[in-house]
Order: structure tokens, then sequence, then C-alpha cells
């Protein structure tokens, strides 16, 4: 029945659907709309999300990441709003997934979140010798692999959050075309040489 839904657009022909509940691997469509994967006008000249890198889809990975860091702009997305009414840098937010946790629950795996605070005098003496309004940096770790196309929506993230954050890239390696194809292709026969 799936083939006879008319889709929305032509990308979303190309990803998989699903309507189970929530925490099944199949729940990738409540994902999709929820945080807006698919946008359908993508300005690459001038990129306003970061579905410009695949021109039109927002890398999963990457969104999330936005979760925390520009709750406001996320929210106005996912409320339809535009993206200018709540602004990507606006106010301070809450810490973590507070606020996206039916969406957190629908994506496989773990997630904690955990506040991280300094030793009181340490950060009384870090405030004094940077100002107030220091530049925080945010470690973000993807194991398992990075493609480059998630790294330039990372950067274009840091670009719009220069004023108040760092973002660092953790990975234990980049991803790239060639080689996910030398993991598809057999590199040696399967029989035993006869030696």
């Amino acid at each position: 029945m799936e083939l006879l839904q008319a889709r929305s657009s032509a990308t979303a022909m190309l990803l998989p659907t699903g309507s189970g509940p929530a925490g099944l691997k199949s729940n990738y469509s409540y994902l999709r709309k929820s945080l807006r994967l698919i946008v359908d006008e993508v300005n690459e000249q001038d990129p306003d999300d970061i579905a410009y890198v695949y021109s039109g889809y927002a890398p999963l990975s990457v969104r999330l990441v936005q979760c925390v860091l520009q709750k406001p702009y996320i929210l106005s997305l996912t409320k339809g709003l535009p993206a200018s009414a709540a602004g990507v840098s606006a106010g301070i937010s809450s810490p973590g997934w507070l606020g996206f946790e039916e969406i957190v629950k629908s994506a496989r795996g773990s997630t904690f979140n955990i506040v991280q605070k300094g030793d009181e005098k340490a950060v009384r003496a870090r405030q004094t010798l940077s100002g107030t309004g220091g530049i925080k940096t945010v470690f973000v770790f993807f194991l398992g692999g990075i493609t480059f196309t998630e790294i330039a929506a990372l950067r274009f993230i840091a670009s719009r959050e220069s004023e108040r954050r760092r973002i660092v890239v953790c990975t234990t390696g980049i991803i790239s075309g060639n080689r996910m194809l030398k993991g598809a292709i057999e590199q040696q026969g399967f029989a035993k040489s006869s030696t």
C-alpha cells in the first residue's frame, strides 16, 4: 500500500517509511516529520538551514545536535513558524534534551542527560579571567564515523553559534563514498585456495 500513497516531494520517495510505535527501528517517519528532516525549498547559495548539505535533507544526527544547541530555532521549525521568528541564538534555553523527550524516545539507542558543573572556585576564577560572556566549547562525538556532509552541516551550525559556542567534532573515522563502496565490494574470493 505504501507504493500507492502520494508523496509530498521527489526526495521523500527515496526515504523509508514506517508507522511503528516510539522506540522501534521503523519509526523514522515520525522523526522525519517531527524534526522536519525534509525541506522542500532550500537556498543553496545563501542557506538558512542544515538541509542545504543534502539539497533538501537534514541529517538526523546533526538535527539532534541542533535540538540541544539551537532549541528556539528547532522549535520554530517544528511548529511551522518562519525560521527567523525565534532566531538561532535567542535567549538562554534549557539544558540537554528538555523539550524533545518524545523525539529522543523515538530515536534508537541510549540517551543520557548530565549537566556538568565545575568546582565553584574554578568557575569563578575562569569568569574573572575571561569575563562573563565567555565562549563555551561543545564536543560532539560520532562513534562509527561521520560523513563530510555531516561535517559541513556542523560547520554551518558553528558559524551561526560562533559568538557563543565553539563546536569540536570527535569521531572514529570519516566516511567517504569510496570507503562505503570498498565495504560493499568483494576484495577476495570466498573459496579456499588450493595451496
